[in-house]
């Protein structure tokens, strides 16, 4: 097992105390306790901050160790634009019959969700064809459309 070093070590440390820091800050920005129906707010949003920053590090982590890319991320594949475009088609659509009644978060984001996992099934055939001319093929196709 390779031991870390201590320059990386004391790196860690520092950014840790600042993340402490920017964590303490957010919840409390002023001197004063906020009430507990704020303070449950900004939890509950910080516990969505910490989730979404943990995948999206491991998902860069997987994207990188599979095409041996150190600067590949799921950004720069289009994944986030092509959900910002299924999100606005979909309440593009949805206004137009719903005559002005919000969706429900959870429902909205599951079809949505849905509506991309048929996306890529239908996309599935043509990966693999193309998957046979290497995936730098593919690499090059996804950041075009993104």
């Amino acid at each position: 097992m390779t031991m870390i070093k201590r320059s990386t070590l004391i790196l860690l440390l520092i950014l840790a105390c600042l993340g402490f820091l920017a964590t303490s800050y957010y919840l409390f920005p002023t001197a004063s306790v906020p009430n507990s129906y704020i303070l449950n707010l900004r939890v509950k949003k910080l516990l969505v901050y910490l989730l979404v920053a943990l995948i999206s590090s491991f998902t860069t982590v997987s994207f990188q160790a599979v095409t041996g890319n150190r600067f590949l991320t799921p950004s720069v594949l289009g994944l986030e634009s092509f959900y910002v475009l299924m999100q606005s088609l979909f309440l593009a659509i949805f206004w137009r019959w719903s005559q002005g009644v919000a969706p429900r978060s959870m429902t909205e984001f599951l079809i949505v969700m849905s509506l991309q996992c048929a996306f890529f099934l239908s996309l599935l055939p043509m990966i693999k064809k193309l998957l046979s001319k290497g995936i730098r093929l593919i690499l090059l196709i996804c950041m075009t459309l993104g």
